[in-house]
């Protein structure tokens, strides 16, 4: 980068450069050594003048060199015009500039919203012709921010939109005469939306972090770093000039090992918002390529390493978790059991944050889904949940249905649920749990709801495959699968495509007509699982008495490969490639396999068998849901 225009002339006065070319120059041997200019001895340098500023350039200039102890330029020696060109003698090699001195001194602007000072804004002062550089920077505590500035020039005074450059506030146009001493800028009544967010930052180990920063995330946005203090906390504003944000997260990075964390997303607004839990970076030691979460029949949860299938840790939660995927979410991973207790745990080490349960009636809580910080989640009981994800409390509970057996789905304003027995598909407002409308099936729903583009796809026991418009519940289209079908299990959607699994097929449905595009057989006698995965539908059959781990062309339900499998497995999750599927079988529940080829990576070896689905959080964060409909809630 060129390092700055301040510049402190032959007469030991301050001032800044406008520049009529640079170089650097720096030589080295043939074994790389650095090579400067024997004592006594000086070199010619040539400069092009650049041609929009040819007529403006004196016949003789300055030349600077920069002074990286000091980190200032320095005049030494000049340079004449000679055709078109500068050209001077030097007596070493460095930064060279050949630059018109000019005055200039130190202003201090504030920038204030309703007296209050607006932190950690860019601030620049532009001046309106010549070749000088924008001065200016970021604004403190106060909103005080301090530049060098030309004597006697005009410029344009403007506030940078964090994260783009291209989108600015105007603050106004000045003259050097108006900062001879501070002056104090307002934005008056064109105060920007603003969110200001206190927390702190750990590592997996319950550490502060104190050597690193945090910034804010919003709109495609990436505001200026803020680091942390010396006890890994911080105290921030990210500012949104376009007004457009609703809610932003807050990315923490560590410097010592170069990893970074998130917040759960934050409201965009006025208020002070204070993180209730501090942001967590890493995973402690473990080097690993991702984890596995699942929990067992002995009512224990278990933390996989998805690099080689080795037990990380593993938590007694007293209840069984049935046949349901938990939520990770921001190093926090939730879940129910059989019981009607729901757990939050810490994802690195397994340890309980809070466990609650709310008004669950015994009964089986369903796999929860989370947004903006609240899980929702569906009983047997018949309920449908909101909780307070940091705390466990609860926010409201709308009764669904007879019994509601499969996870809700959300899309926009709504949640959308299948209600069991009798009921059929439901959606609500989620954040009031009012009941928004009420499609009847011809017979009782157990299928995850898909929502994309706002088109509704569920499956029936009535043999039938559902679209549904899913801001009124109007029915769409509606296919017949087959007459001796049976559905309990969810679609999944992709490329226009639907793909329904059932006793019989898997079904590929026009997404926009339900019109059948081919049916893959098998004679399974539960209903299969199905997941799009890298390109693939990734599913299992059963043909007699022997069962298979399959992977289907998506665009005519052709067999890529298959491998056998001795239990049949209780679900299958994977991304980058990667499968991992578990079984009800003792000691080895969790396999790891080549998505392309399906051949084995590794088999776990814990001594217990799986009971819930898996749930795959890659090395990046990114969690992966089984969901039985094979797309993320």
């Amino acid at each position: 980068e060129i390092p700055g225009m301040e510049a402190l002339n032959q007469s030991n006065e301050e001032g800044i450069l406008e520049s009529f070319g640079m170089a650097h120059i720096e030589l080295e041997d043939e074994n790389g050594n650095k090579l400067d200019l024997a004592d006594g001895i000086e070199a010619t340098l040539t400069f092009p003048v650049p041609a929009e500023v040819l007529g403006a350039a004196p016949s003789e200039i300055p030349l600077w060199f920069f002074d990286e102890d000091e980190g200032i330029w320095k005049e030494e020696g000049s340079a004449t015009l000679t055709g078109g060109n500068y050209v001077g003698q030097v007596p070493h090699f460095s930064f060279w500039n050949c630059d018109d001195f000019i005055c200039g001194y130190v202003a201090t602007i504030q920038a204030l919203c309703e007296n209050s000072g607006l932190e950690n804004l860019m601030v620049i002062l532009d001046p309106q012709f010549g070749g000088l550089a924008p001065a200016g920077g970021l604004t403190n505590s106060n909103g005080l921010v301090s530049g060098l500035i030309p004597c006697d020039y005009v410029f344009d005074a403007y506030i940078i939109q964090p994260g783009d450059e291209e989108v600015v506030y105007s603050l106004g146009t000045f003259s050097s005469a108006d900062f001879t001493e501070m002056d104090t800028i307002v934005l008056n009544t064109a105060c920007p939306q603003f969110s200001t967010v206190q927390g702190c930052v750990q590592n997996a180990n319950g550490t502060p972090v104190t050597n690193g920063y945090i910034y804010f995330e919003f709109d495609g946005y990436i505001t200026e770093s803020t680091f942390l203090d010396e006890n890994g906390c911080f105290s921030a504003t990210a500012y949104d000039f376009l007004g457009n944000a609703s809610e932003t997260t807050v990315t923490a990075w560590d410097l010592d090992v170069f990893q970074f964390g998130q917040s759960q997303p934050i409201p965009f607004n006025d208020q002070l918002n204070v993180l209730d839990f501090p942001i967590i970076i890493g995973g402690g030691t473990v080097e690993v390529e991702g984890l596995l979460f699942s929990a067992s029949t002995s009512d224990t949860m278990y933390c996989i390493d998805a690099s080689n299938g080795d037990k990380i840790w593993e938590k007694y939660v007293g209840g069984f978790v049935r046949g349901c995927a938990s939520v990770y979410d921001n190093n926090r991973l939730y879940f129910g059991t059989e019981v009607g207790e729901f757990f939050c745990l810490n994802a690195v080490d397994g340890s309980e944050i809070w466990t609650s349960q709310v008004s669950f009636t015994q009964q089986d809580i369903n796999s929860p889904v989370i947004e903006n910080g609240i899980l929702y989640m569906s009983s047997t009981d018949g309920f449908l949940y909101a909780i307070d994800a940091n705390s466990g409390a609860e926010i409201w509970s709308s009764l669904a249905g007879n019994a509601a057996n499969k996870g809700p789905t959300i899309s926009g304003d709504y949640i959308y649920c299948g209600t069991g027995f009798g009921d059929g598909m439901k959606a609500f407002d989620k954040t009031t749990g009012n009941e928004m409308w009420n499609f009847i099936a011809g017979d009782e729903v157990q299928s995850n709801p898909v929502i994309i583009g706002g088109t509704l796809f569920f499956l029936s026991y009535d043999q039938k495959a559902y679209a549904l418009d899913a801001m009124t519940g109007d029915l769409i289209w509606e296919t017949v699968i087959d007459d001796a079908d049976f559905m309990i299990s969810s679609p999944t959607v992709q490329n226009g495509v639907i793909y329904v699994p059932s006793n019989n097929h898997i079904t590929a449905l026009d997404a926009g007509t339900g019109d059948i595009l081919w049916q893959n057989d098998h004679d399974q006698i539960i209903a299969p699982i199905i997941q799009y995965i890298e390109g693939k539908i990734i599913t299992v059959a059963r043909f007699g008495n022997d069962a298979f781990v399959q992977a289907l062309n998506p665009g005519n339900g052709m067999v890529l490969w298959q491998e056998e499998v001795d239990i049949f497995p209780n679900g299958i999750v994977g991304a980058n490639d990667i499968i991992f599927h578990s079984y009800d079988q003792d000691p080895d529940p969790f396999v790891s396999r080549d998505a392309n080829t399906g051949q084995i990576i590794w088999i776990s070896s814990n001594d217990d068998s799986a009971g819930s689905l898996p749930t795959y959080v890659d090395e990046n964060g990114v969690a992966y849901y089984v969901s039985e409909s094979g797309m993320q809630q």
